[in-house]
């Protein structure tokens, strides 16, 4: 009973690690915890379920707040709503199993080995799994705690999952000074932080003379009132009352995410009708609404005004990839589906972009979007990310989730993508957190949450391709996948010496 109670103890202890607490240690304790009881532990199936109840304790309190949307939008009753998010925990739970078994399995010593080569390893390939199977959920990789620690300047070079790739090592370094009562472990965790910590300092980028005003607009309108019909007229107002202030001073103007309440085919007079006096201005707005194409519908960035006239078939252009799974698109529909259906739940069911988009091209600015949740996926990003991009933008509609956690969360992982680019990034959000973070992943400027308003500021385009960029994860995936192969032989051959 001990040990369930400090697996879920260590396992919720992470959340405090990030936005809004940023106490970054805490990932390292987390992890520790991890690791001491599961190499205390010599039987499989026992680490294993040690394992689980880790990621229980970690994920719930991470994702709890998911239960807001589900109970106050989907009508889903409390308890229910608590199970719903419990059943996503455990399925994350699997994922940290996952690392538990290849760790006990493959690296079954307790020597240097196993903490500086095999669990890292291990975590590396067990979170790429997070990422990719199903619709993958990559929320809160653990490197996500350094983005105001001492190991971000390792960002630009190997991406958030690189630093969780050294956190798992400094984690294994404090067990194996704890089972060996020996500093030399402490001496090495001591050389890594001296030997990265430098590159805080070090940028992978250069500011170009090439600068524009950009406004961000965050209507704070509430979840209730947008999907109320009787509502659009009143929500479109709201933008543009703010819009028509700043006009004058800013070359592009962005919405968020559902800053339209309707389709593109609905809207269609209101689009043409601000197209119209965009031109007259010499703006351009970018703006998140869905879109209807070939009787699919998509949740998708249009841009107006500029010098072409604004079409629903353009080109610049942007359509959602990564969707949210049940409330953008439902995964496993052919088994999923007849369930719902009898619990009388009706879902969107949208219809996802290209892996590869064109940048959204703003007068001679580059500019790779995304929308909402698919920030997270630091891989896509970067993948779309080109030599002459200017600026990184995200939309979101976080009003789902109320004054909780997530949206602080969801915040900072934006701010890893600035970090990992070398770019700017404009973030406009319907309730916040709106800002423009800078190449470097620190804050320039941003609205306090809930409030009605707008952010203008002069941004520099920013030149060079960092190192992440060009190569991601690959050299680090490679290394584990060797080593894996190795470790595999090896037990074989252990296997057979012993019969």
């Amino acid at each position: 009973m001990i040990k369930i109670f400090t697996a879920l103890f260590f396992g919720s202890l992470n959340v405090i690690s990030f936005s809004p607490y940023n106490f970054w240690p805490a990932s390292i304790i987390s992890i520790f915890g991890l690791l001491i009881i599961t190499t205390n532990c010599k039987n499989l199936i026992n680490s294993a379920k040690l394992g689980f109840l880790w990621g229980i304790g970690n994920f719930f309190n991470e994702i709890y707040w998911i239960y807001i949307s589900i109970n106050k939008f989907f009508g889903i009753n409390l308890f229910f709503s608590i199970i719903i998010i419990l059943l996503l925990s455990s399925y994350l739970s699997l994922y940290p199993t996952i690392f538990v078994i290849l760790t006990k399995f493959f690296f079954p010593k307790i020597n240097f080995f196993l903490f500086c080569v095999g669990a890292p390893s291990a975590w590396m390939i067990s979170e790429i799994l997070r990422s990719k199977i199903l619709t993958g959920f990559p929320w809160l990789e653990i490197g996500y705690s350094q983005i105001n620690g001492p190991l971000k300047g390792l960002a630009p070079i190997i991406g958030v999952s690189g630093i969780s790739y050294i956190l798992i090592i400094i984690s294994g370094m404090c067990v194996l000074s704890f089972y060996k009562k020996s500093y030399y472990p402490i001496i090495f965790i001591i050389f890594i932080i001296t030997l990265t910590y430098p590159l805080n300092f070090f940028k992978w980028y250069s500011v170009k003379e090439k600068s524009t005003k950009i406004a961000l607009i965050q209507g704070n309108i509430s979840q209730h009132t947008y999907i109320d019909n009787n509502q659009i007229q009143k929500n479109l107002e709201q933008y543009l009352k703010i819009t028509k202030k700043i006009i004058n001073s800013s070359n592009i103007i962005i919405w968020p995410e559902s800053a339209i309440p309707c389709d593109e085919i609905s809207c269609r007079n209101f689009l043409l009708k601000i197209d119209k006096e965009l031109k007259l201005k010499k703006s351009y707005l970018i703006t998140g609404i869905i879109s209807l194409k070939k009787s699919n519908y998509y949740n998708s960035i249009i841009t107006l005004g500029g010098n072409s006239p604004y079409l629903d078939n353009s080109k610049n252009k942007y359509y959602k990839y990564n969707l949210v799974p049940f409330g953008e698109k439902l995964p496993l529909k052919s088994i999923l589906n007849p369930i719902f259906n009898k619990l009388g739940l009706s879902l969107i069911d949208l219809k996802k972009g290209d892996f590869f988009q064109n940048q959204l091209k703003i007068f001679d600015f580059n500019i790779v979007p995304s929308i909402c949740y698919e920030i997270i996926f630091g891989d896509r990003i970067r993948k779309n990310v080109k030599i002459n991009t200017d600026f990184l933008l995200t939309i979101s509609n976080d009003s789902w989730f109320g004054d909780s956690i997530g949206p602080w969360q969801h915040f900072n992982m934006a701010r890893m993508r600035a970090l990992e680019t070398g770019k700017n990034l404009l973030r406009a959000s319907n309730n916040g957190i709106t800002a423009i973070i800078g190449p470097n992943g620190e804050l320039k400027s941003k609205l306090p949450q809930f409030v009605n308003d707008f952010l203008l500021e002069e941004v520099f385009s920013t030149m060079g391709v960092t190192p992440y960029v060009k190569f991601g994860n690959i050299p680090l995936l490679f290394f584990s996948i060797i080593c894996f192969i190795i470790s595999f032989f090896i037990k074989i051959k252990l296997i057979f010496l012993k019969n």
